[in-house]
């Protein structure tokens, strides 16, 4: 604090006697920091004005007790002068409303936590939905490309396969017998690779039971194939698959 804002007013020690001058002082602070807070802004921080404002009003509120009394309820007894009962009115409403500012941060605060917790239930939902969706929109292509493949077999000969989409979530397991093979995580709705699918009906005739598998685990899809079937049953599962039978 800059020293054009006058001596700051005496300390005064816990328990001693009251004095009026302590009031005089206490003021005549304040109004030399107000002052000089008007001439310059700079010479005069708010904490430091704060500070001046609120010793103040703690020490002409104690010698306005300690002069004339305090009646029942915190009220002034007769014969206070009309500045202090003002002084005490005005200090018991700034309590109460303190108390309930208190109130209301407390009931915000509950609030704000209350509807955090609602923001992240609704994005849940959002996710567990669009995830729903992905899933009914990917099973309706995969029935498509079946139906496709299903019309070009009527045919005969060796048809080029549409390929399929993925309807299941993750990677699923080797199937009985064979090795893991341990591939891509791809998400729900993915068409079929063509490193891992066959490209034609005569292909699939082709194929081994660790390309089967390896189909398998991609798709997590064992394609109604259990253990202890042979490499033509599996190849005549996976066909069933693709041609929707």
């Amino acid at each position: 604090m800059n020293a054009s804002c006058g001596p700051p007013a005496p300390a005064i020690a816990a328990g001693a006697p009251r004095n009026a001058a302590d009031v005089t002082a206490a003021a005549e602070e304040t109004r030399a920091r107000k002052r000089a807070k008007t001439v310059d802004n700079a010479l005069v921080s708010d904490a430091e004005l704060a500070a001046s404002i609120t010793r103040e009003v703690a020490v002409a509120s104690e010698h306005a007790a300690g002069t004339y009394g305090v009646a029942a309820a915190g009220a002034p007894a007769a014969g206070a002068p009309a500045w202090g009962v003002n002084l005490m009115r005005d200090m018991a409403a700034l309590t109460a409303n303190v108390a309930t500012l208190t109130a209301n941060v407390a009931t915000l605060t509950a609030n704000v936590g209350t509807l955090t917790a609602n923001v992240g239930t609704l994005e849940g939902n959002v996710g567990t939905l669009s995830a729903t969706v992905a899933g009914i929109d990917a099973r309706q292509r995969l029935a498509l490309a079946q139906r496709r493949n299903a019309r070009k077999a009527s045919s005969g000969g060796n048809i080029p396969f549409v390929q399929l989409v993925k309807v299941n979530v993750g990677v699923g397991p080797p199937l009985p017998g064979a090795a893991a093979q341990n591939p891509n995580n791809d998400a729900v709705g993915t068409t079929y690779p063509n490193a891992l699918a066959p490209a034609t009906l005569y292909e699939l005739d082709s194929w081994t039971s660790a390309q089967i598998s390896a189909l398998a685990e991609w798709a997590n899809d064992d394609f109604g194939i259990v253990d202890g079937d042979t490499v033509e049953v599996r190849k005549s599962k996976l066909l069933d698959h693709y041609l929707l039978e």
